[in-house]
């Protein structure tokens, strides 16, 4: 038997082989993972800027606010290596930046010029 073929039958070398492409799959799926952490944390960004032109400072504050702040709390828990809380974040913040988008008609909450009206009061 050639040291090859030895090599391939020992059961020590193929326990080995399955560990290494187990952890490489485990690092694609981070991989993928992370970057689809990305899209939705830019989606959730763009959705609060949409609803901070339509005026949700002035009709939805409360919405807007816990948006941004589940946000940064997603931004931190991702730097740290805590994918799952920081789509846990996403997720409130989605809720949250939908809601704001919702109660923002720009119609309504903007004011003449376009622009969000300031807090004069």
């Amino acid at each position: 038997m050639s040291s090859r073929a030895r090599s391939l039958s020992d059961p020590r070398l193929r326990a080995w082989s399955a560990v290494g492409c187990g952890l490489l799959l485990l690092g694609a799926a981070g991989c993928v993972r992370s970057a689809r952490l990305d899209r939705e944390v830019d989606h959730v960004g763009q959705m609060l800027l949409e609803a901070e032109a339509n005026g949700a400072m002035r009709c939805a504050p409360r919405e807007l606010a816990v948006a941004r702040s589940q946000l940064e709390f997603a931004e931190l828990e991702r730097v740290q290596g805590f994918s799952s809380k920081a789509e846990e974040h996403v997720a409130i913040a989605d809720q949250q930046a939908r809601a704001a988008q919702l109660l923002s008609p720009p119609e309504r909450c903007r004011d003449s010029k376009g622009l969000e009206p300031s807090s004069s009061r």
